[in-house]
């Protein structure tokens, strides 16, 4: 399954973000099925909602929730707490807590970004 960072999805559901084309042309490249995590999905709606107004967000939403394709991955008790412990190990501020739950995710989905500490991470896998 592949897993689209949240750059990914914020650049393509607003369209003057600069990675747009990218964004579009990525989802395009990759076959479904998509797991949408929960972090990523709520840090996509308040993004969005700041940067490109609620209606981006909403349609993002509802395109997740109304796809096929999507499939939300739930966060449990264990997944926090990988996270979180993949998160408390890191000396830098490069990668937020999304991010490091998309490195726990890695080891059993393809993992897309934009962002370069991410993607640099990834390959250490």
């Amino acid at each position: 399954m592949t897993v689209f960072d949240s750059n990914v999805w914020i650049a393509a559901f607003h369209e003057s973000d600069t990675l747009h084309r990218r964004a579009v042309e990525a989802l395009k490249e990759y076959q479904p099925p998509f797991g949408v995590p929960e972090y990523v999905l709520l840090e996509v709606a308040t993004i969005l909602a700041k940067k490109a107004g609620m209606g981006h967000a909403k349609r993002f939403v509802e395109m997740i929730f109304d796809n096929r394709d999507c499939s939300i991955l739930v966060t449990d008790e264990l997944f926090c707490h990988s996270t979180a412990r993949a998160y408390i190990k890191e000396d830098k501020a490069e990668l937020s807590f999304v991010d490091m739950s998309l490195i726990v995710l890695a080891a059993h989905h393809q993992v897309v970004t934009f962002d370069t500490h991410l993607a640099r991470r990834l390959k250490r896998r």
